[in-house]
C-alpha cells in the first residue's frame, strides 16, 4: 500500500502540470487576440466603421413606396411591360409555340393562374418546362417581371391585382407607335417614288437610245439605194474605159453584182431593225434592282424570331427548298398570309401596329433571299 501512493502522487503531478499548461495557452491566445484587436482600432489606424454605416443606412432607407392610382408599372429605367414583352416574351407567347400560353388567349391563362399572380410570377422567375428562367433575359428585375405577368395576363381577360396602366401613359405610347408607322410608310412611299422615277429615267434613255438606232437605220435603208446606183454608175463608166469592144457582157456582170449588193443591204437592215427590237424587248422586260433595305428592317425587328430557326414549321431564310413550293403560289398568296396569319404564324408576324406595305416589303426580302 504505501508503495503504491507515490505512484499516485506521480499521475496527479502530472495531470496538474499539463492543465496548468493548457490554462496558459489559453490565456495566452485571449491576450493576443486582445492585443490584435486593440492594433486594428487603434489611433495608430482608421477605424473600420463599414458594418455601422450598413446598418445605419438599412435603418433610414424606406420601409415602401407610394405608387399612384392608374400609375404604369415600370423599374426604375423606365421599361414599360409592353416593350418587355415585345422583346423577350413574344417570341413564344405571341404564337403558343412550346405548349406557352397564346397573347390574349383567355383559357389557356385561366388554366395557369390557379394559384393567382404569385404561382405565375414563381414560374416566370424560375422557369417551367420549356421557358426558361425570366424568358432567358437574367437582366429583367423582379418588378418588370410582376409587370409584364400583369399585362400578359390583364390582355387575356384576366385581372390578377396590382397597378394599372395608365390610360394617358398608353395613349402616348399608341401615339407613338402611329408616328412611328406613319414616317416608316411615308419612307417606303418616298422610296417607291424614287424608284419609279428612276425607272421611267432609264425607260426614257431606252427609248430615246432605240429611237436614235431606229433613226440611224432608217437613214441606212433612205441611202442604199443612192449608193447602189452610185456603185452602178462608177462599175459601168471603169467597164466602159477599160473594154469598150465589151460593153454588154460587162454591164450584165455589174447589174448582177448591183442586185446582190441590194439584196446584202436589206438583209443587213432587215438584221438592224431586229436587233433593235431585241434591245426594246431587253430594256422592256428588265426590272429595276429592288432595294430590300426597308424590308431587312421588318424582317430582323418581327420574323426573325420565327423564319431564323423554323418554329413551327416556318419556312428559314434562305432555305429554297423550303420557300420553292411558297414562292410557286405568288406574291399576292404569300402576301396575303403574312398580312391576315397562316397556320401557327399571326398576322404580320405577331405585331399588328405594322402597315400592309411594310409586311409586303419584308416578305419581298424573305423571298428575295430564299429563291
Amino acid at each position: 500500500m504505501a508503495s503504491q501512493a507515490p505512484k499516485v502522487d506521480n499521475i496527479a503531478k502530472l495531470l496538474f502540470i499539463l492543465s496548468t499548461l493548457a490554462i496558459l495557452a489559453v490565456v495566452y491566445v485571449l491576450i493576443s487576440s486582445l492585443i490584435n484587436t486593440y492594433q486594428r482600432n487603434s489611433l495608430k489606424g482608421e477605424v473600420d466603421n463599414t458594418q455601422l454605416v450598413l446598418k445605419a443606412e438599412n435603418n433610414i432607407k424606406p420601409i415602401g413606396h407610394a405608387v399612384a392610382a392608374g400609375a404604369v408599372v415600370a423599374n426604375a429605367a423606365g421599361r414599360p411591360p409592353k416593350e418587355i414583352y415585345n422583346a423577350v416574351c413574344s417570341a413564344c407567347h405571341a404564337t403558343g409555340v412550346l405548349d406557352a400560353p397564346k397573347f390574349g388567349d383567355k383559357a389557356a391563362w385561366e388554366a395557369r393562374a390557379g394559384d393567382g399572380l404569385a404561382g405565375l410570377l414563381k414560374s416566370a422567375t424560375g422557369g417551367k418546362g420549356a421557358m426558361p428562367a425570366k424568358g432567358g433575359d437574367p437582366s429583367i428585375t423582379a418588378t418588370e417581371l410582376e409587370a409584364v405577368v400583369i399585362y400578359m395576363t390583364k390582355e387575356a381577360g384576366l385581372d390578377l391585382g396590382g397597378a394599372k396602366e395608365a390610360p394617358k401613359e398608353e395613349k402616348v405610347e399608341k401615339a407613338a407607335k402611329a408616328e412611328e408607322t406613319a414616317k416608316a410608310e411615308e419612307t417606303v412611299k418616298a422610296e417607291e417614288t424614287a424608284k419609279a422615277e428612276e425607272t421611267a429615267k432609264v425607260e426614257e434613255t431606252a427609248k430615246v437610245e432605240e429611237t436614235a438606232k431606229v433613226e440611224e437605220t432608217a437613214k441606212a435603208v433612205e441611202e442604199a439605194p443612192v449608193k447602189k446606183e452610185q456603185a452602178k454608175k462608177s462599175e459601168t463608166v471603169d467597164v466602159k474605159k477599160e473594154a469598150p469592144q465589151s460593153v454588154t457582157p460587162v454591164v450584165d456582170k455589174v447589174k448582177e453584182t448591183a442586185v446582190a449588193k441590194d439584196v446584202v443591204t436589206t438583209e443587213k437592215a432587215a438584221v438592224t431593225e431586229e436587233k433593235v427590237a431585241v434591245v426594246e424587248e431587253a430594256v422592256v422586260a428588265a426590272p429595276a434592282a429592288k432595294d430590300h433595305t426597308e424590308g431587312k428592317k421588318v424582317y430582323d425587328t418581327a420574323c426573325f424570331i420565327c423564319h431564323a430557326t423554323g418554329v413551327a414549321g416556318s419556312p428559314i431564310l434562305g432555305d429554297k427548298e423550303a420557300w420553292k413550293p411558297r414562292i410557286a403560289q405568288g406574291m399576292d398568296t404569300l402576301y396575303k398570309s403574312a398580312i391576315s396569319g397562316k397556320a401557327g404564324m399571326p398576322a404580320k408576324g405577331g405585331n399588328v401596329s405594322l402597315g400592309d406595305s411594310v409586311v409586303k416589303l419584308a416578305v419581298d426580302y424573305m423571298v428575295s433571299q430564299s429563291q
